[in-house]
């Protein structure tokens, strides 16, 4: 494997779902799967940034939840997100790019380690590959998100091209189209899987249904960002319970208004 070995997330993550889908969800028991993430925490999913721009601009806050599999009824709400600052949509050559955001879960997803039977039959034979999980309507062809939640071909194998290490972008390619990322896989991730373990080293940012093509934003490039994310959405937290003991609760009702929320 080219790419650098990657340590994040760290072990225990395991057993966290190896992807979540994002939907918008006007309706209970309804909803339209727009793009995918991946939990690096029980609360906590990283995606594309593009994805949250694209929501931002045609649906209300309020409907954007992920779901992670059909075996449970509920959704978890996103109440609030991270762009990365420095998020361009139209990067330049040799420029960072920096297509990522982290969502903050009104819940927690249910830990549950991933069979190894209901993985790909050859995928401890092909230590050239990534493997995607992505929910893209178009690939699964079907407008039902509990179907595309249940659909084995969710599973995709890419195989790595090579590295823009200026860029901390990953172009990859496909044997066929039908398993090439389309709309609805952005922010899918990929994963390594060697020695009955799996290891995150990617996520989707863009794909070429037609071609076979996609790129992918490395997990390494974007570590210490989602570090501090994590490290400032910690203090945070501590800073508002050690407030919470102080000051009624009302004060903290408007939760969307505190100076982390939604930048």
């Amino acid at each position: 494997m080219i790419v650098e070995a990657f340590t994040w997330p760290p072990a225990a993550s395991e057993a966290l779902p190896a992807a979540v889908a994002l939907i918008v969800q006007n309706k209970p028991q309804e909803g339209h799967i727009f793009c995918s993430g991946v939990p690096i925490t029980p609360e906590l999913v990283l995606t594309a940034a593009h994805c949250i721009q694209q929501f931002r601009k045609y649906w209300p806050e309020d409907a954007l939840v992920v779901k992670n599999n059909t075996e449970e009824a509920r959704t978890i709400r996103v109440k609030r997100w991270y762009i990365h600052p420095h998020f361009q949509q139209t990067p330049t050559p040799h420029q960072l790019d920096i297509d990522v955001a982290l969502l903050v879960l009104d819940g927690s997803l249910q830990s549950k380690k991933e069979r190894m039977e209901d993985l790909p039959v050859s995928i401890h034979k092909q230590t050239q590959s990534l493997w995607m999980k992505g929910y893209s309507p178009i690939r699964l062809k079907t407008d039902s998100a509990r179907a595309i939640l249940s659909s084995r071909h969710s599973w995709n194998q890419l195989s790595f091209e090579r590295e823009l290490v200026q860029e901390g972008k990953l172009q990859l390619r496909t044997q066929d189209s039908q398993s090439a990322p389309c709309a609805g896989d952005s922010g899918a991730p990929l994963w390594s899987f060697e020695n009955n373990s799996r290891e995150l080293k990617a996520v989707v940012v863009q794909g070429n249904c037609a071609g076979g093509k996609a790129n992918a934003i490395s997990i390494r490039s974007m570590s210490e960002w989602i570090q501090n994310t994590l490290n400032q959405l910690n203090e945070y937290r501590s800073a508002a319970q050690e407030l919470w003991k102080i000051y009624p609760k009302r004060l903290f009702a408007a939760d969307h208004n505190s100076p982390l929320g939604r930048e």
